[in-house]
């Protein structure tokens, strides 16, 4: 929740009104203070001002104020087997592919080579098998949302060529 407060000096106010992007809500005393607790608030841009009426009917309002709620940055992590960084496997390996959304909210994905394998809730794993020699671009993806920036992690996975080194029967 997020409360707003303001301070009347004079101590001759009957009322004070809070409003919030159009919405009108009284404000409470508490300690010398009128305050306006609400939320929670998405990410955006709001307009505010405050009102007050004493007992003979004057009233003043404040100017238009603005508050902004920034979007908090999506933090995702990529394991493979455990570890965060590119990885090397014989041809055949399996690897555990693992991603984990740390600061976010909603659906994440998993990629090789720009192909999904798979997407849903955090965390995210996936057993993949690398038959062929090569590297393999691995990513997870998180979309941007109203409260949080969209991230990308990538790693790569090496699966060298083996040489042969059985000696030729004769």
């Amino acid at each position: 929740n997020f409360t707003f407060n303001v301070t009347e000096a004079l101590n001759a106010v009957d009322t004070v009104t809070f409003t919030f992007n159009g919405t009108v809500r009284t404000a409470s005393l508490i300690g010398g203070r009128y305050n306006a607790t609400f939320g929670p608030l998405a990410a955006g841009t709001y307009y505010y001002n405050w009102t007050a009426n004493d007992t003979l009917g004057n009233t003043n309002t404040t100017a238009t104020f603005t508050y902004v709620v920034n979007q908090a940055a999506g933090v995702l992590n990529l394991t493979l087997n455990g570890t965060q960084a590119n990885f090397t496997v014989v041809a055949g390996g399996i690897i555990n592919i693992t991603a984990n959304l740390t600061n976010g909210t909603g659906t994440i994905e998993l990629f090789r080579d720009g192909t999904l394998i798979n997407s849903g809730a955090s965390p995210l794993s996936n057993l993949t098998t690398f038959n062929d020699v090569g590297i393999f671009n691995i990513t997870t993806r998180y979309n941007q949302t109203q409260n949080f920036t969209g991230t990308t992690t990538t790693h790569f996975v090496t699966v060298p060529a083996v040489s042969d080194l059985t000696s030729p029967a004769v």
